[in-house]
């Protein structure tokens, strides 16, 4: 059974609490799966390693993006274009995509 803390810095999936992730990790391991893909998974090990290096994991930066994930809406609604519709919303434009008022 997974291990639960009060603050964590992402929610857990489904399939992390009822267990089974846990068990699909262990039988790919078991089977040697990892073994076998380790060199694929070389390029994105490089760049987590550096990211670490260079402190984008670390507590102060953790906070930063989670004010800016915050912020963002608050930027977005400070706008002060007008709302452009550049097709009828009940015809496809040309691509076949009914397009929505926006703003630009």
């Amino acid at each position: 059974m997974p291990r639960f803390t009060l603050l964590r810095y992402r929610r857990p999936s489904v399939k992390v609490a009822l267990g089974i992730t846990k068990a699909k990790r262990q039988l790919k391991k078991a089977t040697g799966y990892y073994a076998v893909t380790k060199p694929r998974r070389w390029g994105t090990n490089t760049k987590r390693t550096v990211l670490r290096n260079l402190g984008s994991y670390s507590g102060p930066m953790k906070f930063l993006r989670f004010l800016t994930h915050q912020m963002y809406p608050l930027l977005v609604l400070q706008r002060h274009d007008p709302i452009v519709v550049h097709y009828n919303a009940l015809s496809p434009s040309p691509s076949g995509h009914y397009i929505l008022p926006c703003r630009r």
